[in-house]
C-alpha cells in the first residue's frame, strides 16, 4: 500500500528539479481581540516568513504558474451539458474569515439563459484584475478567537482549487489569538507548517487528486491514501 507521505497531489510532487512552491501570504487581524503589538509582529515578520521557507523545501510544484497567477471564479450554477457557468459565487471569503482580494481574480463566462450548444448567449466579463505576480498559491492568515476552542492555536484549509489539476490555490491558516505565545517560536513553527500543509495538501478532500510517485497515476482508492 502507499502511505500519505508517499502519496502526492497532481501538482505537488516531490521532485529536487521542480520548482519551488511560491506562496502569497496576506496577513489580516480579525477582531478587536488581537493586540497589534507584539503578537501580530511575531507571527507577520518571523513565524510565517520561516514556515514559508520550510514549506518551499518540501514541496514542489509540477505545473507552476507561468506569468501572474489569477484565482478562478466559482460557479453558483451550471448547464451539466457543457460544464457552463450560468451564475458565480460572490468573490466572498476563503475559509469563514479571510476575505478573498477581488484584484486576485482572473476573468470569467456566463451563460445564464441556456448553454452554448442550445445557442445560448455567453458573455466573457473581463475584470481586468492584476492576479498575484511571482507566486503558485495564495495563503491567507488570519488572527481572531472566531471557532477556536479549548488549546488549538490554529486551524487552515483550502477554498479554490485549479480546475484543471485540482491543486489549492487558495487557501487559510487562521491563528487563534489567546493561544499564541511569542516566546514559543518553536511549537508556532511546527504548528504553522502543520496546518499550512492541510491547507495545500493533506486533507480528506483532496484525495482524489492524488497521484502515484514516480508513475503519476491516480492512487486507485482512498484506501491507499489512509493505509
Amino acid at each position: 500500500c502507499v502511505s500519505v507521505l508517499q502519496c502526492v497531489l497532481l501538482a505537488c510532487l516531490p521532485v529536487p528539479a521542480l520548482p519551488q512552491v511560491i506562496l502569497e501570504i496576506p496577513f489580516k487581524v480579525v477582531g478587536a481581540e488581537y493586540s497589534p503589538g507584539v503578537k501580530k509582529g511575531g507571527m507577520l515578520n518571523v513565524v510565517m516568513p520561516k514556515v514559508a521557507d520550510i514549506i518551499k523545501g518540501l514541496i514542489k510544484v509540477n505545473a507552476p504558474v507561468s506569468g501572474n497567477l489569477f484565482l478562478p471564479r466559482q460557479c453558483n450554477a451550471f448547464w451539466p451539458s457543457t460544464g457552463e457557468c450560468a451564475t458565480v459565487r460572490p468573490v466572498g471569503t476563503c475559509g469563514s474569515l479571510a476575505a478573498h482580494n477581488a484584484q486576485y481574480f482572473g476573468s470569467y463566462t456566463l451563460c445564464p439563459d441556456q448553454p452554448s450548444s442550445n445557442g445560448g448567449t455567453c458573455t466573457t466579463y473581463d475584470t481586468s484584475q492584476t492576479g498575484v505576480a511571482n507566486a503558485d498559491m495564495v495563503l491567507y492568515v488570519t488572527a481572531s478567537q472566531a471557532s477556536c476552542s479549548g488549546t488549538t492555536l490554529a486551524y487552515a484549509g483550502y477554498c479554490l482549487l485549479d480546475p484543471t489539476t485540482g491543486r489549492p490555490l487558495a487557501g487559510f491558516v487562521n491563528w487563534c489569538p489567546n493561544m499564541v505565545d511569542v516566546a514559543d517560536f518553536e511549537d508556532e513553527l511546527d504548528t504553522g507548517v502543520h496546518e499550512v500543509l492541510h491547507a495545500m495538501v493533506f486533507s480528506s478532500s483532496l484525495f482524489t487528486y492524488f497521484r502515484q510517485p514516480g508513475t503519476n497515476n491516480q492512487v486507485s482508492a482512498l484506501t491507499d491514501v489512509a493505509d
